[in-house]
């Protein structure tokens, strides 16, 4: 039997494509997109649960992500990670900004305005160095992998909190900065050189305050071994007697990862 050049050509994508999918060479690397994990949100788009004490973490896609709540005299308060889809980027520095603490400045994923992602509140007592850290992220297995990338970008609570103050913050003026500090966490405990994401930069006389989703490489982070967590915190230069004054939140969407 003979074949044209075409059929030859579609035998040999066909053949390309299964080995690519063999079980010789598995694709072991995750991109969580929140949209991909079953998430219940409620009528604002924020995560059901954000608020439920029994919600201790949230896993996408086998990653999982650290959330903590508790019911207090004086209310429910969260700090770790929550999912949400809301849009809404509007200022409401005259308001009360913890009716809107769940919205990333694009107003959605990278995939665009109303789809999902992950807000990160960040509690500023913990300290990552004594295990203690509210923003954790690892495998629901609990295995090792290698970091690869992940999307940063400030929530609307955080970005007008510095660019206009607040009760409790200033308004961001020459010299000051905001930034996310990474560290992995090796399978002993033990921590890892700091990476660090500015989330406003007022030095050496540049103005920036991000309001967009910014790719930030985490290779660097497993260069001296895989982990089984990275950690993340805050520093600014708006810090008192009590620690930072500006809100402690950011966001994060396609965290990837390797795993081994």
């Amino acid at each position: 039997m003979k074949f044209t050049l075409k059929q030859l050509t579609i035998f040999a994508a066909l053949a390309i494509g299964a080995a690519a999918c063999s079980d010789n060479d598995p694709d072991n690397t995750i991109t969580v997109d929140a949209a991909m994990t079953e998430i219940a949100y409620d009528e604002d788009g924020v995560w059901a649960d954000c608020l439920n004490p029994e919600a201790a973490y949230i896993d996408c896609q086998g990653v999982r992500f650290s959330h903590f709540a508790e019911t207090s005299p004086y209310g429910t308060y969260w700090y770790g990670f929550c999912p949400s889809r809301n849009s809404d980027n509007a200022d409401y520095s005259d308001g009360n900004w913890l009716d809107h603490q769940w919205t990333a400045m694009p107003g959605g994923s990278t995939s665009g305005k109303g789809t999902p992602y992950i807000i990160a509140y960040w509690n500023t007592i913990d300290n990552p160095a004594e295990g203690d850290a509210s923003l954790r992220i690892s495998l629901a297995d609990g295995g090792e992998f290698n970091p690869v990338h992940v999307y940063f970008t400030n929530t609307t609570y955080g970005y007008y909190a510095m660019a206009n103050g607040t009760a409790w913050s200033k308004k961001f003026a020459d010299g000051d900065w905001c930034k996310v500090v990474v560290r992995g966490i090796y399978a002993d405990g033990s921590l890892t050189e700091p990476l660090e994401f500015y989330l406003a930069d007022f030095r050496d006389g540049a103005s920036k305050i991000v309001d967009g989703w910014t790719l930030c490489n985490l290779s660097s982070l497993a260069a001296e071994g895989p982990l089984t967590a990275i950690c993340m915190t805050m520093e600014s230069s708006d810090t008192g007697m009590w620690g930072m004054n500006n809100p402690a939140y950011f966001a994060i969407d396609r965290l990837k990862i390797e795993k081994l």
